[in-house]
């Protein structure tokens, strides 16, 4: 679909697992000085910049005539859900550390395991769905999966502080 060579997976894997890492400790140090609910706030935009990205490149592409062999660039892409994904499993994890008391942390940890685990088959619900609808453009997937990064952008606004105000303890 990119023209792309097989080997150019080996790049988008590789952007994808820098991203992972490399934003870890930008996580880590919101987590620790602010709070995991900021880091999960910023994970929603992330959610919704990578279908985003994906969706403009193209068009920035031709805007900008750039030759097709420029379809690297989708690396950014990728970069960026290495990003959100580590940054969703540090601000879920730790609010729910944050939120539970200590006798039933167990049981919340594994209810939110649980839970996320039907996300494992979203990627070949949307390969299913694009080889189910003929003709069907990749940019419907995307505009479906920004749309569900708006709803992730409203429902981390409602999220509630799981720590403590300091004035507790005064």
């Amino acid at each position: 679909m990119l023209g792309l060579p097989a080997s150019a997976a080996g790049i988008f894997i590789l952007a994808q697992t820098v991203g992972s890492t490399g934003v870890s400790l930008i996580w880590a140090y919101i987590n620790d000085r602010y709070s995991c609910r900021l880091v999960i706030r910023a994970v929603s935009w992330l959610v919704l910049a990578a279908p985003a990205a994906a969706l403009l490149l193209p068009l920035a592409m031709r805007a900008l005539h750039l030759p097709a062999g420029m379809n690297y660039l989708y690396a950014v892409v990728f970069l960026i859900m290495g990003a959100t994904w580590g940054g969703a499993w540090m601000g879920f994890t730790n609010y729910v550390m944050e939120l539970a008391q200590d006798e039933i942390r167990p049981l919340f940890l594994g209810l939110q395991s649980t839970l996320s685990a039907p996300t494992v088959v979203m990627p070949l619900l949307g390969g299913w769905l694009l080889s189910a609808i003929p003709g069907a453009p990749y940019q419907v997937l995307f505009g479906i999966t920004a749309l569900a990064g708006l709803v992730s952008v409203a429902a981390a606004r409602r999220l509630a502080e799981p720590r403590p105000s300091e004035e507790q303890y005064l």
